[in-house]
């Protein structure tokens, strides 16, 4: 795996958030900066005078399958996926999370292949050398998690380095008020069958507050940190969130997953889709990378390994050192 020095803001860098995640490091080095995330003259001449950051370790790049990519009926197999990926940017991501149900079902526990077919999968990519996360939704719903712990749980025991992956999103959010009480039975029992260090945590940039219950010692943090062109009618500018840099700095401030960090393992998501204009897919991918290092992640997701197109694959495996 190669290294890259963390993503450094320039004077007068209009993303605020990296500008104090830069700000609070100067001051670790002996710097009596305001962390206000003005890049000023203070912070500048700050920088002078103890410089900057040495280049850290990329960790492993990992990615997502998308919600629609049938892996459990690929006609050349999901190894093939990613090796003809391989063939062709020379990207093979160390782990591949596969989504194993639909948000369109709701609370019921549909998954999209049987136990057998989605064993067989599992064991081709270990042959092939790639790792598993099952990734699935969690709703405030014991039946619900029943029927996903009967199905991923002979995984967990088949293959020692497979590991669950809770998308929480509106899914966990529904329910209002009266599913608070639920909630907290799902997390017992799911910790119960699951040891903690097997699960992560997957949420928005902005960390809902009902996800917080999920994020218990052990299991790992994974903020969708992901800068992109446009979403939800913004599109990206070096002023806002969208901006690579900025998002990653925003999802980890004290208020989103930054006041869980401290003691747990971190892996960020990033965004390999949706190009930002005027901006080389390159780098999109660089500076999300980069800016997440300044958090010590163990592991970096893509989404989603369906929308990695010959130039997002390329950046990808240069990181990776290829």
């Amino acid at each position: 795996m190669s290294t890259l020095q963390p993503l450094i803001p320039a004077p007068g860098d209009k993303r605020t958030e990296l500008v104090k995640v830069f700000q609070r490091w100067l001051n670790e080095q002996g710097a009596k900066l305001t962390v206000d995330g003005k890049y000023g003259p203070a912070t500048t001449k700050a920088a002078q005078t103890f410089g900057l950051p040495a280049p850290r370790r990329v960790p492993p790049l990992c990615a997502w399958t998308s919600r629609e990519w049938s892996w459990w009926n690929t006609k050349d197999g999901a190894a093939k996926e990613v090796e003809d990926l391989y063939l062709k940017t020379g990207f093979r991501p160390e782990r591949l999370g596969l989504f194993l149900n639909s948000y369109a079902d709701g609370a019921t526990f549909k998954p999209f292949g049987s136990a057998a077919q989605l064993k067989g999968v599992i064991s081709e990519l270990k042959a092939a050398g790639v790792g598993v996360d099952l990734t699935a939704w969690i709703w405030p719903s014991t039946k619900y998690l029943d029927g996903l712990l009967a199905y991923v749980l002979p995984m967990l025991k088949a293959f020692p380095d497979v590991k669950l992956d809770l998308d929480t999103e509106m899914a966990w959010a529904s329910g209002g008020r009266g599913a608070a009480g639920e909630r907290a039975h799902v997390v017992g029992r799911l910790y119960d069958a699951v040891p903690p260090k097997r699960v992560s945590i997957n949420d928005y940039a902005y960390l809902q507050g009902v996800t917080e219950q999920l994020l218990v010692c052990g299991v790992q943090l994974r903020p969708q940190a992901y800068s992109v062109g446009e979403s939800n009618g913004l599109k990206a500018a070096p002023d806002n969130i969208l901006w690579p840099g900025e998002t990653q700095s925003v999802a980890m401030t004290e208020k989103n997953w930054g006041e869980f960090a401290a003691g747990r393992r971190l892996g960020v998501g990033l965004a390999a889709y949706d190009p930002i204009d005027g901006m080389p897919k390159k780098t999109q991918i660089t500076e999300q990378v980069a800016a997440a290092l300044w958090f010590e992640p163990e592991q970096l997701w893509f989404w989603q390994m369906k929308s990695i197109d010959l130039n997002y694959g390329r950046a990808l495996a240069a990181l990776q050192g290829v």
